[in-house]
């Protein structure tokens, strides 16, 4: 089995990975009509975990999650970082 490898870009301070200084994105995806979105008691966020610095950035920037507005988040595509069936699906797109 590959390990995996993780990278954890953080929106509160600069961190280098692969020689190179990541940067802030802050872009959200909006569907005309949900493609998709948590059920009311998955998408509540308690009055406690709302205080959490990590929770008050995702809903300042994406506000409307519960609606299926997505905030983008970016990896780096390897087959290294891929569980099997993406691997073979990334794999079979190369050739």
């Amino acid at each position: 089995m590959a390990k995996t490898r993780h990278i954890f870009w953080r929106y509160d301070r600069p961190s280098r990975v692969l020689g190179r200084t990541n940067f802030i994105l802050d872009l959200v995806v909006k569907f005309p009509t949900s493609q998709g979105h948590l059920r009311e008691k998955w998408a509540d966020i308690k009055p406690e975990m709302r205080k959490k610095p990590d929770v008050k950035y995702f809903l300042t920037r994406n506000p409307e999650y519960d609606r299926g507005h997505e905030l983008v988040c970016l990896m780096e595509l390897r087959a290294d970082n891929m569980r099997s069936h993406a691997r073979r699906g990334f794999l079979e797109g190369l050739h």
